[in-house]
């Protein structure tokens, strides 16, 4: 290990006596959408299921401890790919990951080919992982709880695979039930100091995939049988799904409204819809994502920020009461925008994309002109505004983002 590293770990040891039990899906926490950019309408991740995995000997007892520093090193290309995490953590994208300390842990076999377990820490006592198609990072924060998880779902609806990390040394089994009855037991392997976290992979058997079997809730249980922490499944429905327009399927088509419909600088066409669904939702979808309003989940005043990339953009849902948004740049140059019955999608115009000239704030107005509420934006975080490729700063491990 480097000098660097070892005060790292140092550090980390240092906070040992006082873990904090957390989990937090990163990246992971992919949503299924289509051609407009993978919309939000799931409460989970949707993938294509993974084929057969089979647990091999080192989950022989349910429980294996693997110690961190007799663990193999990772290969390079996983060093590299965790290295890539640590660089966009240098503008604020995640954990600060500790690529160099990776470890190779206890493998199983996925279609047929072995897939092991990578985990690597982080400078600030927590850890990252991956395992095959799936991965997260955990204690990010003292608020999170000791069985974090997420799954890929079937077809019919239910996790097809579960995986996830478990923080909390007490946990010494798994347990699985399903909406039949029937339940498993889940093997996990934990992983000493500095990681201190349990980790699992299991896929849900064939059999218990169809609506009434499926997986319902996973248990942490300690030494006595003692329940310490749940996961429960909810289950999709199909008529939430995206539609071609972006709109979830079951909303009503015969009402829908197009509220904004233009084309920016660089010839893009721009387009919000709205329409009515069930429950009394209304459902909205733009160019890069969508979601429902209803009187349980209302807009909020304050919530509206910016999405970067090649063109800048704020979306989507006014609260009730704003009559006006009043955006406001660095070079004392001021917009007013007028929502279109409770919405907003406008592009920041390129002269705005340059250092000194971006968008500072955002102030809320109702009918008065009175201001409701502001955000005071960093118009100085790296990877939002666009730049030439020659502006691009480089970050480390090949990755580069604009200042």
């Amino acid at each position: 290990m480097s000098n660097a590293s070892d005060r790292l770990l140092a550090k980390r040891f240092a906070a040992l006596s006082n873990p904090l039990d957390d989990s937090d899906w990163l990246d992971v926490r992919r949503r299924v959408g289509n051609s407009r950019g993978g919309r939000l309408w799931l409460a989970f991740p949707l993938a294509a299921a993974l084929a057969a995995l089979v647990v091999g000997s080192a989950f022989a007892f349910y429980h294996e401890v693997v110690d961190f520093f007799s663990a193999e090193p990772a290969p390079e290309r996983i060093v590299v790919d965790f290295g890539k995490m640590r660089a966009h953590a240098s503008v604020g994208l995640g954990p600060d990951v500790i690529p160099g300390e990776a470890r190779k842990i206890t493998p199983v076999a996925i279609e047929g080919k072995p897939r092991a377990l990578y985990v690597a820490p982080t400078s600030d006592g927590g850890f990252c992982w991956r395992w095959h198609y799936v991965g997260s990072c955990g204690r990010t924060r003292p608020d999170q709880p000791s069985l974090g998880g997420g799954w890929l779902e079937s077809e019919h609806g239910g996790p097809a695979q579960i995986s996830g990390h478990l923080l909390d040394s007490d946990i010494r089994r798994l347990e699985l039930e399903y909406e039949d009855g029937v339940r498993t037991e889940i093997p996990f392997v934990w992983v000493t100091a500095p990681i201190d976290a349990g980790f699992y992979l299991f896929e849900v058997p064939p059999e218990q995939l169809p609506a009434g079997r499926r997986a319902a809730v996973l248990r942490a249980l300690d030494e006595n049988g003692d329940e310490i922490a749940r996961q429960e499944y909810p289950y999709s429905d199909r008529n939430w799904e995206d539609g071609p327009d972006g709109l979830p399927r079951i909303a009503d088509r015969t009402q829908k409204q197009t509220l904004f419909d233009f084309r920016d600088h660089r010839g893009t066409r721009w387009t919000l819809v709205v329409a009515p669904a069930p429950s009394e939702r209304l459902c909205y979808a733009y160019n890069f994502g969508g979601g429902c309003l209803s009187p349980k989940f209302p807009a909020i005043i304050g919530a509206m920020g910016v999405r970067g990339g090649n063109v800048v953009d704020i979306c989507c849902a006014v609260a009730e009461g704003v009559a006006k948004i009043a955006l406001s740049y660095q070079d004392g140059t001021q917009t007013e925008l007028t929502p279109v019955d409770g919405f907003l999608l406008y592009v920041i115009p390129p002269e705005h994309y340059r250092p000194g000239l971006r968008l500072e704030q955002i102030a809320w107005l109702d009918g008065e002109g009175r201001e409701i509420a502001s955000r005071v934006l960093q118009p100085d975080q790296r990877g939002v505004y666009p730049c030439a490729k020659d502006e691009e700063i480089e970050l480390g491990y090949g990755v580069t983002t604009c200042p």
